[in-house]
C-alpha cells in the first residue's frame, strides 16, 4: 500500500481517505463492515442498491432487518467461521426493502484495525 500511496503522491490523510472512500463505493459487490458483536459499521453504495435501501437507513439497521430469514444463519456461521479461521465462504439470502428476497455469494474476512478486529464482508448477486 505504501507503493500505491507514493505513486499517487497522496500526501495528506484526507487523500487517503478519499482514494479508500472512493475503491470502497466503486467495489461492483456489496461491501459490508462489521464489528465483532455484528453491528453494521458501514456499507457501499451497491450493497445498498442491491437491498432497496439508502445508506442512512441501512446504517440504522441491524443485519436481521436485511438477511433474509432463510439466510440468517449464514450469518452466524459467518462470524463463528471468522473467528475460527479468519476467512469465510457460503451462500446466502438477502432481503429487499421491497419484502423479496435474493440470493447472493458471500465472502468474509476478519481484519484488523488500530487494534480493532472487524468482520469485512462481500456479497455478489446470484
Amino acid at each position: 500500500m505504501e507503493t500505491l500511496i507514493s505513486k499517487l503522491k497522496i500526501e495528506s490523510l484526507s487523500d487517503a481517505t478519499e482514494l479508500l472512500e472512493a475503491l470502497f463505493d466503486v467495489n461492483p459487490s456489496g461491501v459490508f463492515i462489521y464489528n465483532l458483536e455484528g453491528d453494521l459499521i458501514a456499507c457501499n453504495d451497491r450493497a445498498c442498491k442491491m437491498h432497496g435501501w439508502s445508506r442512512e437507513e441501512m446504517s440504522n439497521m441491524r443485519p436481521e432487518e436485511f438477511i433474509h430469514p432463510d439466510g440468517f444463519q449464514t450469518f452466524v456461521d459467518y462470524q463463528e467461521t471468522l473467528m475460527k479461521k479468519g476467512e469465510f465462504s457460503g451462500k446466502s439470502v438477502g432481503r429487499r426493502a421491497d419484502g423479496g428476497k435474493f440470493e447472493v455469494e458471500v465472502f468474509g474476512k476478519l481484519i484488523k484495525v488500530n487494534d480493532q478486529q472487524l468482520y469485512y464482508g462481500v456479497i455478489k448477486e446470484i
